[in-house]
This record gives C-alpha cells, sequence and structure tokens, in this order.
C-alpha cells in the first residue's frame, strides 16, 4: 500500500463523499478489502470520518466525509 493509493482515494472521496465502499473499490480499481483497509487507515489518521447510517438497510454502505477543513495540508503531508 502506497501513499498514492490513499490520495488517489481522498481525491475521489472529496469529489463523491457519499459513495460506498464498493463503488469506491470499482472505481479506483482496488478490491474491497483494499478499500476497506485504506479507508481505516485514513480514519486512524485523521483524514476521514467513517459513519454507518443506522437508519440505512444496508448496513455495508458507509459514508465517507472528508474533513474540509485542512484538507489540502493533508494531502500534502501524504504526497511527502
Amino acid at each position: 500500500m502506497d501513499n498514492n493509493d490513499h490520495l488517489n482515494l481522498l481525491r475521489v472521496l472529496e469529489k463523491k463523499p457519499n459513495n460506498n465502499q464498493r463503488n469506491l473499490a470499482e472505481e479506483l480499481g482496488f478490491s474491497l478489502g483494499k478499500i476497506n483497509y485504506c479507508l481505516n487507515q485514513l480514519s486512524k489518521k485523521g483524514f476521514i470520518k467513517i459513519r454507518n447510517f443506522k437508519k440505512n438497510e444496508n448496513k455495508l454502505d458507509y459514508k465517507n466525509l472528508i474533513k474540509n477543513k485542512k484538507i489540502k495540508k493533508k494531502k500534502k503531508l501524504i504526497i511527502k
């Protein structure tokens, strides 16, 4: 897993923050497991927040919210 994968994922999430993991995997050409791993790593680093919708019938769908504050600065840190 390299930082480019995380950066590409952040770029897609910035454009489409309501994507679920399956759609992200298809769009980026990653396996579902790789998307899950990347999302968890980005969440641990504080780049994104992951929420599961309680009222959503499909519990596998997650909404990935990018913290708008300081997103450009955080992208630069990944590249370094």
